[in-house]
């Protein structure tokens, strides 16, 4: 693992329910078909935990990434939206607002806007970019691999790009350490979609 990934949930300006989660819950809660729009089947998951946790009736809308997802934002065509890192490109105008951070932690760039945990809501779904490589690889190579990589997250190029320009924080995981975290997320998302009865949008 070698960078922390800062995922969120996000806002255009100027919304009715300004720039903060309870303002958007409160306002979803009030307006059945707020819209969302989604770009992989994990935040998917997410919206419907949070929507049946508040109570909410979302209008949900798909999207091919980050490029497709900002232009709706910024339009006002979509009330908020899932970023995987898009918003970052926002920090400084202030365009695109975080709500919520999926992050462990609150982001980096935004650390106004509470964590899933802090918001009340029982998932991790932190991420953590990470380098992988196919299983049959010798272990000398492995090794070496993850030695040029502990080097990087040491180097002050690498850290001023990634952390400075990227606002993503450089982290160092050890492969047993990353295996443990991505073990422990994939049985809390079994638990989820048993809770949730399956994959949203499924039969």
């Amino acid at each position: 693992g070698v960078t922390l990934g800062q995922s969120a949930m996000v806002t255009g300006e100027d919304r009715p329910f300004g720039d903060t989660w309870e303002g958007l819950i409160d306002y979803a809660k009030e307006n059945p078909g707020t819209s969302y729009a989604t770009q992989t089947a994990l935040d998917r998951m997410i919206i419907e935990y949070i929507a049946q946790q508040e109570g909410l009736d979302l209008r949900i809308v798909p999207t091919s990434g980050g490029a497709g997802m900002a232009p709706l934002i910024l339009s006002g065509d979509v009330d908020f939206a899932y970023s995987g890192g898009t918003h970052s490109g926002y920090a400084d105008s202030g365009e695109m607002p975080v709500l919520l951070s999926l992050a462990e932690d609150r982001l980096a760039a935004f650390p106004d806007a509470p964590t899933l945990q802090e918001a009340g809501y029982d998932i991790n779904a932190a991420e953590i970019r990470v380098a992988m490589v196919p299983q049959n690889t010798p272990d000398s190579h492995v090794e070496r691999l993850a030695e040029a990589l502990e080097a990087a997250t040491q180097d002050e190029r690498f850290i001023e790009i990634t952390e400075e320009r990227i606002l993503m924080p450089v982290t160092w995981m050890p492969e047993d350490e990353v295996t443990q975290t991505l073990s422990d997320q994939v049985e809390g998302y079994e638990a989820l979609l048993e809770e949730l009865g399956g994959l949203p949008g499924e039969d």
